[in-house]
């Protein structure tokens, strides 16, 4: 209310809250609801962000760890372990074991290829044992054949191979190779060993 100067009168103005509430509403609605908005619209930028950030840093960090753990196992493996491009054979990695059994450097493995260390290795055998990774069929094959040393020695080895994922996207193949020489020396002496009693039994029938 307000009271007029001059006039002994008093004025009383009533207005409903009701309609003092809508009119708030209705100047203050926009600004409020556009700063809420606002808001809402970073909040959910900064955690989407600190969930990508923490998901790449948990990737990269496993990833790290997976690519120490297989050069630990590489590195420390009795067996040789080799990795070669999936379309020209050519090395891109050979263990310690490798190395030492073979002969020579990594820089000189490097020139080679798959069917240079192991020559008996026919390339239209090595395609047929390779066509089951490559259509997905198979995880790995396994075979026997001959490497050959540095020095032009030559031993016989047992080889797992199977397709893996690189690093680049590509595939790439990994070996892991065996030395058997003492396994085919021990059958070589079983069957000199057995050899005259076969004979025996050959003429006694």
């Amino acid at each position: 209310n307000s009271r007029l100067q001059h006039y002994p009168l008093t004025l009383f103005v009533q207005t409903p809250i009701a309609e003092i509430r809508a009119a708030w509403c209705r100047n203050m609605h926009a600004p409020y609801f556009l700063m809420a908005l606002l808001l809402a619209c970073t909040f959910a930028y900064y955690s989407l962000k600190l969930r990508r950030r923490r998901a790449w840093s948990e990737a990269q960090r496993r990833a790290e760890l997976q690519r120490r753990y297989e050069e630990a196992l590489h590195e420390r493996s009795r067996n040789e372990i080799f990795m070669f491009a999936s379309d020209t054979l050519q090395f891109s990695y050979a263990n310690d074991a490798a190395l030492d059994n073979l002969g020579c450097s990594l820089a000189q493995l490097l020139s080679k290829n798959i069917l240079s260390l192991q020559p008996e290795l026919a390339i239209e055998t090595l395609g047929a044992l390779i066509e089951p990774l490559r259509r997905g069929e198979q995880e790995a094959v396994k075979y026997q054949t001959v490497q050959v040393r540095e020095d032009g020695s030559r031993y016989p080895v047992d080889v797992s191979l199977q397709l893996i994922a690189a690093e680049d996207g590509g595939e790439i193949f990994l070996a892991i190779v065996n030395d058997i020489s003492a396994l085919k020396q021990a059958e070589e002496n079983i069957r000199k060993f057995n050899a005259p009693v076969e004979r025996r039994a050959a003429r006694g029938s």
